[in-house]
């Protein structure tokens, strides 16, 4: 499923940007802003790329995965094994956040999910929330683990 510039621009990145997040604070890693960024921007320049690609659906989510398993290894030098789960389970985050988001809205608003899908604005609208949370889940872990290594310096 290809996507637009600027879908990419304003939905894409920014939710690559939150999946690297996720996935460094699972790695029990700092969110250093310069790494995030380049991570995040090498994902999304990916996603772009595989979107361009004919494949069946789901196989762009698999490959997505093993990009930010690879990235986050060679971002952060940890296992590429825990790599591999921390990059699947910020990606179950998202798609998790992402069905009940959508569910919700459609609930609300009452509109098709096709008729989202055709019309770019909404898309990228619709998009933001989940990627909000996926945001706050990664922001409140970094807090958690932050306390937790302040107190255990304390110690």
């Amino acid at each position: 499923m290809q996507i637009s510039f600027l879908h990419w621009v304003f939905q894409t990145i920014p939710e690559c940007l939150a999946l690297v997040s996720l996935a460094l604070v699972l790695a029990e890693r700092k969110l250093e802003i310069k790494k995030v960024l380049f991570v995040g921007m090498a994902l999304a320049v990916i996603v772009f790329g595989v979107r361009l690609l004919p494949l069946t659906f789901g196989v762009h989510t698999i490959i997505f995965i093993i990009a930010l398993a690879a990235l986050l290894n060679m971002a952060t030098k940890a296992n590429l094994s825990k790599c591999l789960l921390f990059a699947l389970i910020a990606e179950i985050a998202l798609i998790i956040t992402e069905m009940a988001v959508v569910g919700v809205i459609l609930y609300f608003i009452g509109l098709d999910f096709d008729y989202i899908l055709s019309n770019s604005f909404l898309r990228i609208i619709v998009g933001w929330p989940q990627i909000i949370i996926v945001l706050l889940i990664a922001l409140g872990i970094n807090k958690r683990l932050n306390k937790t290594n302040s107190l255990s310096e304390l110690s």
